[in-house]
């Protein structure tokens, strides 16, 4: 082989090696481009997923809110049943006269009867126990001037109870009588084997009457 033939080879191999060397470089670029291509892709992916998520988070507590801030219903006492009749009749404690609250069961449930007297009007009440819901409500004439009851039912309770010593508000059943345009409490007072019968003027607190006698007889 001359030197001309072996110069000539020795250039064929150099430019068949720079053409594997070149199509290896390009087969690497192409692969780094398709990876980053794959690569924005799911970063795409991600952002849009946690983007839709953001709003169903917010949704989600607004519901929430919304249940929470729904008002419930619960059990009342004597107190509250007496203070929803007079919200409900536009009084106030200082503007009405208490004239009966007790607890009553009624066709399987358990409520107030709650009368009171103000501006010569009687206004009766059935409060439910469970809710505070009002079952019934009348209002009357009573046919009474105005100052006709002057003294509360707690007020009465106590002239009553003073005169039994160790009887307590278990002991005792009072309610507000009208007789011929007169207000009377009456009640009765049961302890340790003896009854007591009274009435109690409802304007001026004065005793009326007093009975005592044995349970027993």
């Amino acid at each position: 082989m001359t030197r001309q033939n072996r110069l000539a080879a020795l250039l064929g191999l150099s430019l068949a090696l720079l053409l594997v060397l070149s199509g290896c470089g390009q087969g690497g670029g192409s692969s780094s481009q398709i990876q980053g291509s794959s690569s924005a892709q799911s970063s795409s992916g991600e952002s849009q997923q946690s983007s839709s998520s953001t709003p169903q988070t917010e949704s989600s507590q607004g519901d929430s809110s919304s249940q929470s801030s729904t008002p419930s219903a619960g059990p009342v006492d004597g107190d509250g049943a007496y203070d929803i009749a007079l919200g409900h009749a536009g009084l106030t404690r200082d503007q009405a006269v208490l004239m009966k609250l007790e607890r009553d069961r009624d066709h399987g449930r358990d409520q107030y009867e709650v009368d009171f007297f103000s501006g010569g009007k009687k206004y009766d009440y059935e409060i439910d126990a469970a809710t505070g819901a009002i079952l019934k409500m009348e209002v009357e004439n009573s046919g009474l001037s105005p100052d006709a009851v002057s003294i509360g039912l707690e007020e009465a309770r106590q002239i009553a109870l003073n005169r039994v010593p160790g009887a307590t508000e278990e002991h005792i059943h009072l309610e507000l009588d009208v007789d011929d345009g007169y207000a009377i409490y009456e009640g009765e007072i049961y302890y340790q084997q003896t009854e007591y019968e009274f009435e109690i003027d409802a304007r001026t607190g004065a005793l009326l009457e007093w009975k005592m006698e044995s349970a027993y007889d």
